[in-house]
């Protein structure tokens, strides 16, 4: 595998797969890619929801 997408909604269940989606590209050494998937929001309610992925991510180490 060469480049894995992961989407992520803010949601408990986003955090859980992009970890999972992390922890497969590092085995591999793919690229990840993360795109945010939400209903049309204001840009601010989007911006939180990208930089809660973002720190979701970063936790992991």
């Amino acid at each position: 595998m060469k480049k894995i997408l992961a989407a992520h909604d803010g949601s408990d269940a986003a955090d859980r797969a992009l970890l999972e989606a992390a922890a497969i590209a590092q085995k591999f050494g793919s690229k990840l890619t993360v795109i945010s998937v939400v209903p049309n929001l204001c840009f601010s309610e989007n911006r939180d929801r990208l930089r809660h992925g973002n720190q979701t991510l970063q936790g992991r180490g």
